[in-house]
């Protein structure tokens, strides 16, 4: 079959692969079936094409792949293949995942140096969660559906990892365009009810190819273990450019410092809508899960590098709240070491602080003036000269009040008495003479012009006096 598979194609297909998601039971029981196929394959496909080159095995769990590469190293079946496959679904979806790439690097390093990887298959399923009750009848599994954005979230994040990954040299997207997958089109790139309107996934590819065409990778910038900041750093045709995200656990943006003034740089969305950074002498945006482009509009590579090796992820925000005629201040230090520096308050400092790794420091001051509105706003400055601004709070004085409350103006309510509701049985009579005047006067036909005018005049008299 291979050899005829070989001399079929030759000259119009390069390469072939082999299994396609089919190492799903115990690795033990199917070694010698995958050493015997792959042999045969390999012998085959080169005595009639000897370009043919050879991919297996098309892995579809992730999860599990740190466990088949080594088996499948130590079997000897990578011996005759010349392309690692896998079908990397899920690939960009967490921190997790990303640590599951970069331990596959060091275990290809270590089991078959030099071998490449090609994603024959990858994308992610998602669907309008309006709809969950409308996709395929009752034996869904509703978290293996995500919304749009997430579809376009975790794809992008997955082929910007393994473009830069320096083991990925080919990258395919599964997309159904003949019939649905699962009862829906949940991997197209447009809303499946009316197949037009696209879905973010659509522009955010477009961008993804526009940029990473030609672009050569400069080196990876991440804070991943800290606060799950990734980036990677680009040039294409002298142009500098990053993309950069968080792996977040409450998908909550925080301010990401970029040191360089505004004017230096420009950021985009992943779909290419302008992101508008704010300070001056350094640039200010808030950062998620979904991935973000940054262009470096002047200087030099090197400049750009020192810029992501210095991106200052801001996780420290200091609390203000009020209780009784007291400002309690509260900054918690979620990070891995401790904080030294001085705490301002509206610009004035109050104390030198030291807030150990894990630990909350608590403080409290007594308003100024209680019963006027002040603005209140915190400011913690580390000796490393980093700083942690508050929220502007501006609390409302509530007086409490010396005895019973009396209204100024006595509230005074209508008294129906039997003259008015006479007034209003009167009213609602004459409007239904009125009612039948015009209905008499309307068909009855019969009767002469002058009556049936008399007729009208009553009826306008009496809904008037009404």
């Amino acid at each position: 079959y291979a050899e005829e598979l070989g001399r079929r194609f030759r000259g119009k297909i390069r390469f072939y692969e082999y299994f396609g998601e089919y190492l799903k039971n115990a690795l033990p029981q199917q070694t010698a079936n995958v050493n015997h196929i792959v042999f045969a394959a390999a012998q085959g496909l080169k005595k009639t094409n000897p370009d043919a080159l050879l991919v297996a095995p098309g892995q579809d769990h992730m999860d599990t792949i740190l466990t088949v590469f080594p088996v499948l190293a130590k079997s000897g079946a990578l011996r005759w293949v010349d392309r690692l496959s896998l079908h990397t679904y899920g690939f960009g979806s967490s921190l997790q995942m990303h640590e599951t790439m970069e331990k596959l690097k060091m275990q290809i390093q270590r089991y078959a140096p030099g071998m490449k990887a090609f994603n024959t298959e990858g994308g992610t399923c998602s669907t309008d969660v309006l709809y969950y009750d409308d996709i395929c009848g009752e034996n869904l599994f509703y978290p293996n559906y995500k919304t749009e954005l997430e579809q376009a979230v975790w794809d992008i994040r997955a082929q910007v990892m393994m473009f830069s990954s320096g083991i990925f040299e080919k990258s395919a997207i599964f997309y159904s365009y003949e019939g649905n997958v699962g009862g829906r089109k949940f991997y197209h790139f447009i809303n499946p009810d009316n197949e037009i309107s696209p879905r973010p996934v659509f522009p955010a590819y477009a961008r993804l190819v526009q940029r990473l065409s030609g672009a050569k990778v400069l080196g990876e910038f991440q804070q991943r273990s800290r606060n799950g900041l990734q980036g990677y750093l680009f040039r294409k045709n002298n142009h500098v450019f990053a993309a950069l995200w968080r792996y977040t656990f409450d998908h909550i943006p925080r301010r990401v410092i970029l040191p360089l003034p505004t004017k230096n740089l420009k950021v985009w969305d992943l779909v290419g809508n302008p992101i508008i950074p704010i300070g001056k002498k350094q640039s200010e945006i808030m950062l998620g899960d979904e991935p973000v482009w940054v262009d470096f509009l002047e200087g030099t590579e090197q400049e750009a590098r020192r810029a992501m090796s210095k991106l200052q992820v801001v996780q420290i925000v200091p609390e203000i709240s009020a209780e009784k005629t007291r400002l309690r201040i509260r900054i918690c230090n979620s990070g891995d070491t401790a904080l030294i520096g001085t705490l301002f308050l509206n610009k004035e400092k109050v104390a030198e602080v030291r807030i150990e790794a894990g630990e909350t420091y608590h403080t409290s001051y007594p308003f100024r003036n209680p019963e006027k509105i002040h603005a209140y706003r915190v400011l913690f400055r580390t000796t490393a000269g980093d700083e942690f601004l508050s929220d502007e709070v501006r609390f409302l004085p509530v007086a409490r009040a010396s005895g019973p409350v009396v209204l100024g103006i006595p509230l005074k309510l209508p008294v129906v008495t039997k003259k008015i509701l006479a007034q209003w049985f009167v009213r609602f009579m004459m409007r239904i003479i009125s009612i039948l005047l015009w209905r008499f006067a309307m068909t009855s036909t019969g009767l002469p012009m002058r009556i049936r005018l008399c007729c009208g005049r009553m009826m306008r008299c009496s809904y008037c006096l009404c």
